[in-house]
Order: C-alpha cells, then structure tokens, then sequence
C-alpha cells in the first residue's frame, strides 16, 4: 500500500494535500508548485503553498491548510479489477470565458453545485488560429448556481473562446477525504469535445498494488494528420 501525500506530487511540505491531474493525451500530470506574474513565490504561513494560490482558491494564506477541498464526493474506493472514471460530470462549453469574467454561462448538469471545483482546459485548437492556446488551464470554484450559469468566486485568469473550432473542456473535479485505488482510476476517451482528463482532489491518496491511475489511449482518436500553416491537425 503506497499513500501519496503532497510531498510526493506537489512538493507542498507540511501538508496533507493532494493534487493529481492528467491533462493531456495519456498523461498523469502532478501539479508543483505554482509561481506568481514575476516568477516570485511568496509563503507567508510557510505551509509549501504560495499565498497566491491559497488565496485563488479560497484558502487562507495566513494559516496553514491541513485540508484541501470540501471532501463534499466523501470516500471512494477503486475496486480490484474494476475502472471509474475520474470525471464523468461535463459541461459543454459553447460561449467565450473572456479573463476577468466571474461566471460560465452554460448548459450547467444536475452534478454541478455550489462549492464544486471545476477544470477549463483547452483541449483542441482551430486549424483557423495562428497560434495554439493548447494546454491552457485554470480551476475554478462554483459560489453560486443557477439555470444556465454558475457563478464563480474569483474572476477568471485566462481567456477561453471555443470559436474557430477550439475545443474546451469544463469538468467537475471530484472532491475527496479518501481516494483507494485498488483497480483503475481512468478517463473518459476523447471523443472530440470531450476526454483524456484525470482531475481529482483528495486529502489522502491510497494506491494499492493492483491499483493504477491511468488515461492511457484516451487522448486523441488515431486517423490522417494534417498540415495547416505549419501546424498539424488531429482527429
């Protein structure tokens, strides 16, 4: 039994914080520690997290943070021989998210509530575009929600416009107290609007000798390649 911990993935000392997200093409991505516009890393109550990101994401840079999340999705655990998909709540993104927009204006599922954690991520570009804002992320907090829009509580950082063909993701990160891992932790497969994410929040991370966290052939659809302006194009 291996328990990951923030010291393994986030290199947040001191905490019981656990970040894990796999964005992109069969990729499990830990997320370090972030840096702020100058590249200067302030930690004021020295718990291994930047004040800036607690303050992001509601916590209190004051203080340290022995928790992260609501732990509102309780406990689960990934059965031996069995595979759970990290994300199956979604939401269609069809209108731009201008930076400094404080709401998502969407179709909005029954799965989504107040306190929820959301991922945008830029997940295909248009063959219209002369640069690739590919890889673009950013996690949100709902405060508020309503028939066709959530209100989020701090302002957007990042611009996502799905025209010309872009592709944007919006998923519902999961929160847990205790995440067991015995089978396979997995992502849904990319179907060209949506997939190939693993995102999870959890206080303690338990994955056991059977267990796997994978988004292994999820990404992109295999199919011609093709050259735009330099650029290549997948299915």
């Amino acid at each position: 039994m291996k328990l990951i911990r923030s010291l393994d993935l986030t290199a947040c000392a001191k905490k019981r914080k656990t970040l894990l997200s796999a964005c992109w093409i069969s990729t499990l991505i830990a997320i370090a520690l972030l840096s702020n516009a100058s590249g200067q890393v302030t930690d004021t109550d020295l718990d291994g997290i930047p004040d800036f990101w607690e303050i992001l994401y509601g916590l209190n840079p004051l203080s340290e943070n022995f928790t992260v999340g609501s732990s509102v999705d309780g406990n689960l655990t990934v059965s031996n021989g069995t595979s759970v998909s990290a994300n199956p709540v979604f939401i269609p993104i069809s209108n731009r998210l201008a930076a400094g927009a404080s709401e998502i204006v969407a179709a909005i599922p029954t799965g989504v509530a107040s306190g929820d954690l959301l991922l945008l991520h830029v997940s295909q570009a248009g063959t219209a575009l002369v640069w690739s804002p590919v890889g673009t992320w950013e996690m949100v907090t709902v405060v508020a929600k309503e028939e066709g829009r959530v209100t989020l509580r701090q302002p957007l950082r990042n611009t996502f416009d799905p025209a010309t063909g872009t592709v944007i993701q919006c998923v519902r990160i999961p929160q847990y107290d205790q995440l067991t891992i015995d089978g396979t932790l997995s992502a849904n497969a990319w179907d060209g609007s949506s997939g190939g994410i693993i995102a999870v929040v959890a206080n303690d991370i338990y994955v056991n000798s059977t267990g796997r966290i994978s988004a292994e052939s999820t990404g992109f659809r295999g199919g011609s390649v093709s050259v735009f302006d330099n650029s290549y194009w997948f299915p």
